[in-house]
């Protein structure tokens, strides 16, 4: 009986050994639209977030330029691995007496040997003496790659506009795994941190979770410059009451508009927004203000961070946007006013933010013309040839205007028009001497016009419920070469009380754009010539904004999303 149970031993062992581990690399070393990085000081640390492909991880390649002076070759490196709740898990600084020529790279090898967990997020942490100033040696970084991670500086760590979240630090990462491992792990969530990083909801994962349109809800106002929900954290460490509150001004029906305001939707119900929901993930930061040296307000305990919604606990006087960021009031009371709170939204993020969208509507002080020198999609030539067939002519436009309190300043000499510019002047006009611009042409060479020409749709034949209401408001003056579609979301309304409800049909087109070319969930019958379209037309300049240069999010069906 003894004997037996040795042999059933001796034959049990080959069952349960484990796969031979085997060597790999993850490879993240794009050459293409590289440059060079300086900064990364110890107290500007640079973040490469990547997802971990290995058991135990030897060593790491990264790639330097020059040149190097003699008097740098003193420099050091120190290379941090931290977890998803910036745990350190591994930290050694090394010698980087590199010999690098003006414009050279190369590659330098740093041995680790440290543990990790296989398919799971961590951050690399790099700093150096010099930082790359100086004559020492500069990171190279690229924007041509997403799938390996994303790239963290301490004067970005929460920017959402392009380049910025294209840029990784290039790097090899090799090490040994189980055979039976997937070479690429693909990640199961976007929560690199579950005690500070809260869904909203439920996380949509059934596709790559990297893909979803993930947006990020994050606390300013009575927390400081720091930190995040810290006081809603301590009180209830599950944030169910926070969360209930987002979710309700995200998704609830709202009630009939104020005396005198607008009528408000929720963001699932809010057109183009409606048809994208579905592909949506929402995360609440949550973040100690004494224990947040990068001041990232809980930024990095969540990945793949698409949007921003800035909560603003407190009475404010006014709310503002960022690149794919808006704010959020929260009444310090605690009683959220959920249909104020979703106008703030539609107008901030999802407009401005994530649109692109400059304001609608003008202000009663505005006074004196102006001229705006690049174009916003929701911004055109006076007539609007983007969305209008045609227009009223600027004669249509003075008989419309018989009846209007300003319509004397049509035939005002030059001293009599400067004379009426000032707010509060009865009539008010603006005067155009001195201006010089082509779209000024629609105004058929007069130099005096009424203020309240921004208040008349002149536009023919435009697409769905899309007008063309001159001026803009700028900077206290009245933008006078442009013209703009009309949405309420936007402010039109207090314009033209016709003005359209929602964007417009001719902006909501434009938001599809942004989404499908920037945000698409899948590849699958992706509108590439669509796409390259729009970018080409908000990348290349020539009298528009900027912010498209990555939206061919598909290129040659290659998956490069931001």
């Amino acid at each position: 009986m003894r004997r037996f149970l040795a042999v059933a031993c001796v034959l049990l062992v080959p069952v349960l050994s484990l796969a031979a581990p085997e060597s790999r690399t993850n490879y993240n070393a794009s050459p293409d639209n590289s440059r060079t990085y300086v900064g990364f000081t110890p107290d500007r640390p640079v973040l490469q977030l990547f997802m971990n492909h290995v058991d135990r991880a030897d060593d790491v390649w990264l790639r330097f330029a020059g040149p190097v002076y003699a008097d740098k070759r003193d420099d050091w490196l120190r290379i941090r691995v931290l977890d998803g709740c910036l745990n350190e898990v591994f930290s050694r600084t090394y010698p980087l007496a590199l010999t690098l020529s003006s414009f050279q790279q190369d590659w330098f090898n740093f041995a680790l040997g440290v543990p990790l967990q296989h398919g799971r997020y961590y951050y690399l942490e790099l700093t150096s003496r010099y930082g790359g100033w100086g004559g020492s040696a500069q990171l190279v970084v690229n924007n041509s790659r997403y799938e390996h991670g994303r790239m963290f500086t301490a004067g970005s760590l929460q920017s959402l506009a392009f380049p910025e979240k294209k840029d990784d630090v290039m790097f090899l990462l090799g090490g040994t795994v189980e055979a039976t491992k997937p070479w690429y792990p693909s990640p199961t969530t976007n929560v690199l941190c579950p005690a500070r990083c809260k869904v909203v909801g439920t996380e949509k994962t059934a596709w790559n979770p990297r893909n979803y349109f993930n947006v990020i809800v994050q606390e300013t106002g009575t927390a400081g410059p720091t930190g995040s929900f810290w006081a809603d954290f301590q009180a209830d460490p599950s944030l169910t009451a926070l969360k209930e509150n987002v979710r309700r001004v995200l998704e609830d029906p709202s009630g009939p508009p104020a005396p005198g305001g607008r009528a408000t939707a929720p963001l699932d119900q809010t057109v183009p927004y409606d048809a994208y929901y579905g592909q949506m993930n929402f995360y609440v930061a949550v973040e100690d203000p004494a224990t947040d040296p990068r001041a990232a307000k809980g930024f990095l305990y969540c990945a793949n961070i698409d949007a921003q919604i800035s909560v603003k606990t407190g009475s404010y006087g006014s709310y503002g946007a960022t690149n794919f960021g808006g704010e959020l009031p929260r009444p310090s009371s605690g009683a959220w006013d959920y249909d104020f709170s979703r106008g703030i939204l539609q107008h901030e993020l999802l407009g401005h933010g994530i649109g692109q969208l400059t304001e609608e509507y003008t202000l009663p002080w505005d006074a004196g013309a102006t001229l705006v020198s690049a174009l916003s999609p929701n911004t055109d030539a006076p007539g609007c040839p983007s969305w209008c067939g045609s227009s009223l002519t600027v004669t249509h436009l003075i008989t419309l205007m018989a009846g209007d309190p300003n319509a004397a300043c049509w035939t005002y000499s030059a001293a009599t028009c400067q004379a009426h510019e000032a707010s509060g002047s009865s009539p008010q006009c603006l005067w155009l001497g001195g201006l010089s611009d082509p779209g000024l042409a629609y105004y058929g060479g007069r130099t005096c016009i009424p203020a309240s020409v921004t208040k008349y749709n002149i536009g023919l034949s435009c697409t769905g419920n899309t007008g063309c209401y001159l001026g803009h408001t700028n900077g206290g003056r009245t933008s006078v070469n442009v013209a703009q579609p009309g949405g309420d979301i936007m402010g039109a309304q207090g314009r033209n009380a016709s003005a359209a409800y929602g964007f417009t049909t001719a902006m909501e087109s434009h938001i599809r754009d942004v989404m499908d070319c920037l945000f698409p969930l899948t590849c699958h019958q992706y509108p590439e010539s669509r796409c390259l379209a729009f970018q080409s037309k908000w990348s290349s300049g020539a009298g528009r904004t900027v912010f498209a240069t990555r939206a061919n999010a598909c290129e040659s069906g290659y998956y490069r999303r931001r």
